[in-house]
């Protein structure tokens, strides 16, 4: 999902192949299909890189789109949006669980779910990090014990 350190990557990226945007074309590269193709090139490598070193990849999705949705539409860009609406698919194509918590995350926010995101930022807080863990903790239980569960039998 959208994070600074997946821009980071993301930049990184751009700039090891060669080119450096402008601020005009930047803008087509997060809000275009190159964006969402970068970002799946890199889940695919991160993927790889753990799979050679023996290491699950799980991808906890935090659904803050229907959140944000909520108080301020216009914050989440056309490549997040386009990546949120593939990751199912993507993810279940590389073989990577993945779990969508939004709605799980719009539920338990309630009314005002501004209270767990950083004001202007759009990512979430303390506390929003807190919920999401929460939220995510049985099924990451269950994954870890699938884990140990295969490990035992090799």
């Amino acid at each position: 999902e959208h994070s600074h350190l997946l821009q980071l990557a993301r930049q990184a990226c751009i700039r090891l192949s060669g080119t450096t945007p402008s601020g005009a074309s930047m803008t087509a590269v997060n809000d275009g299909n190159a964006a969402v193709d970068l970002t799946k090139a890199l889940f695919r490598r991160l993927n790889e890189q753990c799979q050679e070193r023996g290491l699950p990849l799980f991808v906890v999705s935090i659904g803050v789109d229907q959140l944000i949705n909520q108080f301020a539409p216009d914050e989440w860009s056309k490549a997040d949006r386009q990546f949120a609406d593939q990751a199912r698919p993507f993810f279940e194509s590389i073989k990577v669980p993945f779990l969508d918590l939004g709605e799980s995350m719009f539920k338990a926010a309630g009314a005002d779910p501004r209270r767990y995101f950083i004001p202007v930022d759009q990512h979430l807080n303390e506390e929003g990090n807190g919920l999401c863990a929460q939220l995510a903790w049985p099924w990451f239980q269950q994954q870890l014990a699938g884990v140990l569960s295969a490990s035992s039998r090799s």
